[in-house]
């Protein structure tokens, strides 16, 4: 037998090795199942706070996720849900203890409700398939993407728009599907059911994909989440008017087509959107309890209850995870729990919980001042805690520009950029209506960023962002390239009235004499604002009404809503004093000479369960900015325009009256300032040739040094490493990550390792789910192979370890 050299056992070797990694991610590639046998095992591919569907079609959901397991507590645990009672019929279900339970548990966690508008750029993560790649539609499986309108499709609407929706259910992204556009026009409005005249889910895909169950549990979420019992008008929710032909067929599709890991993987996407899960995806045992039947015998389900609870904790041989001051200490096979969860201690001096370092209060002694500036990620943290949006203390971010936004018409304020970590996908939105021109604020994309402001968080865009407190806008001190260090304090100036050229103050009694120098000879008088209004509401006001088409007008006042592709959709109700309905995908247009500001006041009224106010949520216009408070939509426009045209609303908006508001007076000559140093914390000047006293009388005082810091190279480039550890899509590429970011860690000495505590913590964890991925993968290449696949496995995770243990564990 000839006997190989060590070094052609090396090659052979690193071959296996090699083998070992391409088949499983191959077999990835191409969408199989996933192989999960538990929540341990998921993969999740996240983009900030949202999760790619990690699942399979067909490949039935013998475990809950992690997600699942974490959503009911409380009260809200199977044990106790199981045990309230359901009806016992159609008819009585929506009255029993269960129902209520269950839509209270789906409301009260609903903490976003997506615009429709939203779902062409949501439905990447929910609707594709093992952790990112194409969208899937929903019925035929064919393929889109990765991103929406590469190709026809359209949104389907599971619970159809004319039957029974009336408000946020027809934007919720739970039972928005998406599907070629053949498929959407042939199923319609018509009920799922199996007999004649009904809609058949499987007919698409000619059975390929059995669909009957994932439907039934759509159906139940909104049935359910939104109370959708009785139908609309016309329609009835069930029979051929309905949704779904009876309650007979829903339960025989529950039961024919089990949970598979798609639902369950598109479940946690979902949740990471909107904050809320379909629980009869988790626990499809409810949908028969809550018609009064009994779960049918050796019914797969996720928590393999079958009707009972999970299985005992003595049935179990426990891995109890850590306990933390939000969780107890929990097995992860059997989900029991030990103990209770600490709770958080109060806030310390910097702000922190004392166990676990959330911060759990705004301290100005915490991170966040220019020296020690937050991160991004915590500046998201301190942003989840705030209570009503806005945080009082101006604090300092650092993180890295990623993208920025247009430049107005004017080329005087960028209306958005966003930085991030380095070593974190999380992003924080900066509202730079800054009046610096973008030459003077010179930001690009890979700039480290160093600004100052105040915190708040954009319910509408789920973000926490640097932006506007009360409508006045905060005057960042930003700073390009690597930075920090000299002496910047944030100015104490209460004065509410600005000059728009420079900032300064026109205000007579303001103490701070060089502000008022600065803006000297820049405005000699405030401008005056005048406006005019419209009662849309009144019949003397409307000039003419058709079915695509009502015109309003008093005066130079002039207003139109159209819906050109429409007939039928526009009502007239001025004859009844009600506001004028401006329907989803109309054009809302208002002319006026010289328009600033635009005010739409809405009927904050409800109707069929919706409140139609957020139309203009999430519109954009180019040369202006849109903001809604309440009942009231602000549109301000950086330059005066005689018109304003609509982008197509994205929900009916029912609009009571108009006011117009136009700017004149005053006299204001922009300076001619040719200053390249600017003071970022009141952007007057430190360049001692400057010839305008007044700036650099102002900066006084407020900057000593220019900002100098020298990023330490080596931790920044760990942390580039362990970020790349995560962003790996491949076994490969995961194994060069790692091993790059160990041999930077083995370089680094003490205070360097003291200052990536948190992605040491990363590494670790990534090194563990590689030796068990590793090893997960191995096991299932094939049994010609078994035998020399088990020992590179041993191989890989002991040289792995070994390269660790060597200097960093």
């Amino acid at each position: 037998m000839k006997k190989f050299s060590k070094i052609t056992c090396a090659i052979l070797l690193c071959a296996l090795v090699l083998t070992t990694l391409l088949i499983p991610m191959q077999a990835f590639a191409a969408g199989n199942a996933t192989g999960y046998q538990n929540a341990n095992d998921v993969v999740y591919n996240t983009n900030g706070k949202y999760i790619y569907n990690w699942g399979a079609r067909g490949e039935t959901a013998t475990f809950l996720s992690k997600y699942a397991v974490q959503f009911y507590t409380g009260s809200y645990t199977f044990a106790n849900l199981s045990n309230a009672s359901g009806g016992t019929s159609q008819s009585n279900a929506p009255s029993s203890a269960l129902y209520t339970q269950l839509k209270t548990l789906m409301t009260s966690k609903h903490s976003y409700q997506n615009a429709y508008s939203a779902n062409n750029d949501l439905l990447k993560y929910t609707d594709c398939q093992n952790g990112g790649g194409k969208i899937s539609s929903f019925y035929s499986g064919k393929e889109i993407g990765p991103n929406w309108g590469e190709g026809s499709w359209n949104k389907e609407h599971t619970w159809p728009n004319s039957k029974g929706l009336g408000g946020k259910d027809e934007d919720d992204i739970m039972m928005i599907r998406p599907t070629a556009t053949s498929e959407n026009s042939s199923r319609g409005n018509t009920a799922y059911g199996k007999s004649s005249g009904y809609y058949d889910p499987n007919s698409e895909s000619n059975g390929k994909y059995n669909l009957r169950g994932d439907c039934a549990r759509i159906f139940l979420y909104v049935y359910t989440r939104w109370g959708n019992t009785n139908g609309n008008g016309e329609y009835a929710t069930w029979g051929s008017r309905g949704v779904m032909e009876s309650v007979e067929v829903l339960l025989e599709w529950m039961e024919e087509d089990p949970v598979d890991t798609w639902e369950m993987g598109r479940n946690d996407a979902v949740q990471s959107i909107t904050g809320t899960r379909n629980v009869f995806v988790d626990y499809p045992e409810y949908a028969f309890l809550l018609f009064g039947k009994a779960v049918p015998s050796n019914y797969p389900t996720p928590s393999q209850s079958n009707g009972v609870t999970p299985p005992k904790p003595e049935d179990c041989e426990h891995t109890f995870s850590d306990a933390t001051c939000t969780e107890p200490k929990t097995c992860t096979k059997c989900w029991t729990t030990v103990g209770s969860s600490l709770g958080h201690t109060a806030p310390n001096a910097e702000g922190l919980c004392t166990r676990c370092g959330e911060v759990l209060e705004v301290k100005t002694t915490h991170a966040g001042t220019q020296a020690d500036p937050y991160t991004v990620a915590d500046a998201l943290k301190v942003g989840a805690t705030l209570n009503g949006g806005n945080s009082k203390n101006i604090i300092y971010v650092q993180g890295v520009v990623t993208s920025i936004g247009t430049v107005s018409s004017k080329g005087t304020y960028r209306e958005k950029i966003v930085i991030k970590d380095s070593s974190t996908n999380q992003t924080l939105s900066i509202n730079t209506a800054n009046p610096n021109t973008s030459d003077e604020l010179n930001i690009k994309v890979g700039d480290n960023l160093l600004l100052w402001g105040y915190l708040r968080t954009n319910n509408s865009s789920q973000m926490v962002e640097m932006g506007s407190v009360s409508g006045t806008y905060v005057y960042y001190s930003i700073v390009t390239g690597s930075q920090g260090g000299g002496t910047v304090t944030p100015p104490a100036h209460t004065c509410q009235s600005k000059c728009p050229t420079c900032g300064g103050c026109m205000d007579a009694s303001c103490t701070e004499s060089a502000c008022l120098t600065k803006c000297q000879g820049h405005q000699t008088t405030p401008p005056v604002t005048s406006g005019t209004s419209i009662d849309l509401t009144s019949e003397s006001n409307k000039v003419s009404a058709s079915g695509q088409k009502l015109e309003f007008a008093t005066g130079s006042l002039k207003v139109t809503v159209d819906k050109a592709n429409s007939t039928t959709d526009l009502v007239d109700q001025t004859d009844l004093g009600r506001a004028a309905k401006v329907y989803q995908g109309a054009t809302l247009t208002v002319e006026y000479p010289q328009m600033t500001k635009i005010v739409i006041n809405c009927d904050g009224g409800t109707y069929n369960n919706k409140t139609y106010i957020s139309g203009f949520d999430g519109m954009t216009v180019a040369g202006a900015t849109i903001t809604r408070e309440g009942n009231t939509i602000t549109i301000e426009f950086a330059s005066a325009t005689n018109k304003f045209v609509s982008t197509g609303l994205s929900s009916q908006t029912r609009i009571l009256s108009i006011d117009v508001y136009t700017s004149s007076g005053g006299t204001v000559t922009p300076p001619a300032h040719t200053c390249q140093s600017k003071c970022p914390t009141c952007g007057g000047c430190t360049d001692s040739s400057c010839t305008e006293s007044a700036c650099l009388t102002k900066c006084q005082g407020h900057q000593t040094t220019p900002p100098v810091v020298t990023p330490d190279a080596t931790v920044n480039s760990f942390k580039s490493a362990v970020a790349n550890i995560q962003n790996a899509t491949t076994m490969d590429a995961k194994f060069t990550a790692i091993k790059t970011a160990v041999e930077l860690y083995n370089t680094m000495d003490a205070e360097q390792k003291a200052q990536v505590t948190a992605e040491f913590a990363t590494l670790k964890t990534a090194v563990e789910d590689y030796n068990t991925n590793a090893t997960l993968q191995n096991a299932n290449s094939g049994n010609a192979v078994s035998l020399a696949l088990q020992i590179v496995s041993i191989v890989v995770a002991l040289a792995t370890a070994f390269v660790l243990l060597k200097k960093v564990f």
